[in-house]
């Protein structure tokens, strides 16, 4: 059984940004289409913020900086135009933000690389751990009946049916979303444990991924989609990130079965930043050390093979040189061969 370990290495082939892209493209993408989801003003001042902290060598990258707003004490800031809101709240609603950028570009984007991936190499029993938002590769994975949405996601959405791989997003999707109890508007929710077993996905986003004939059960038991914030399950990249909730533990306990039954482990484009903790001991502490190891992460390819090494991993399989692409084409060559 391989496990697939994706990164933003591997949906930048896709058209989405890379981490440190992310909020830039984001303040691009809100400036052109004018969204509703976060006024323009407030991104230019989350940027200018973040750039501030970055020249006053506060904080070297993008997690720290929304680490310390997030720490910050909640009060209001005087924007430029004279008006009043609490950044708090403008970190609560980046992940709809986030989700409807990504959205838009799918619409536009390019998923031939994940295309050949689940046409060529990804085989049934193998799975996918990944760290990134988007949805391009369960949708590739689903065009050639490798993936189901009914337990494909690792929680029972239509329990019935039958995945051939597994997707495990550790850090959410831009297609789950909360839920409440109730009816018209005015439901209830537990604030500590917001999805209950899993999250719902939409009608249009079940159509999306090649599934629109079915509606998901939780829309026809009293609930209904929670509005505000948050109303996508995203998880922001900060430090010391919290998932609160039987639905992610349900998931990170279903990576460490997938990660011990494993005997090849593939880490594409992901370089086990020390701000995933939890992510890098459940890797490196879960994988058997007997596993193949296969490192495709560019520059960051050295430091990984000391951090494995020193881990006790005994086959490693690292290039340097290799991206995505050239690892795909390679892999693909050598299944077409073997085949």
């Amino acid at each position: 059984m391989t496990t697939y370990i994706l990164g933003a290495g591997t949906s930048f082939h896709a058209g989405y940004p890379l981490l440190g892209d992310l909020l830039p493209e984001l303040k691009d993408w809100v400036e052109k289409t004018n969204s509703p989801i976060v006024p323009q003003i407030q991104m230019e001042w989350l940027c200018n913020r973040i750039a501030q902290h970055f020249r006053a060598g506060r904080s070297g990258n993008l997690e720290q900086a929304l680490t310390e707003l997030k720490r910050a004490p909640r009060q209001t800031v005087t924007l430029a135009d004279g008006t009043l809101f609490y950044p708090h709240l403008l970190l609560a609603d980046l992940p709809s933000a986030i989700a409807a950028f990504f959205n838009a570009r799918r619409a536009i984007g390019d998923a031939m690389t994940y295309r050949r991936l689940a046409s060529n190499v990804i085989e049934p029993g193998d799975a996918i751990i990944t760290f990134n938002y988007d949805v391009a590769i369960e949708k590739e994975l689903a065009a050639v009946g490798k993936w189901d949405v009914g337990p494909g996601y690792g929680f029972p959405l239509f329990p019935n049916r039958n995945s051939p791989v597994q997707v495990i997003k550790l850090h959410g999707s831009t297609n789950w979303m909360p839920l409440v109890d109730g009816h018209l508007g005015f439901g209830t929710y537990n604030v500590e444990d917001l999805h209950g077993d899993r999250p719902m996905i939409p009608d249009s986003e079940l159509q999306w991924l090649g599934f629109g004939g079915l509606k998901d059960p939780l829309l026809s038991e009293g609930k209904q989609l929670l509005g505000g914030s948050p109303r996508h399950t995203l998880l922001l990249p900060t430090l010391a990130k919290s998932f609160p909730g039987r639905m992610w533990s349900s998931l990170w306990e279903q990576a460490k079965k997938i990660l011990n039954r494993s005997s090849r482990v593939v880490v594409i484009g992901y370089s086990l930043p020390e701000a995933d903790e939890r992510a890098r001991n459940l890797i490196l502490g879960q994988c058997h050390k007997d596993a193949k190891v296969v490192l495709r992460c560019k520059s960051r390819t050295p430091a990984l093979v000391g951090t494995f090494n020193t881990a006790g991993f005994r086959e490693l399989d690292a290039d340097a040189a290799q991206d995505f692409e050239k690892w795909l084409d390679e892999e693909a060559s050598r299944r077409s061969g073997r085949d």
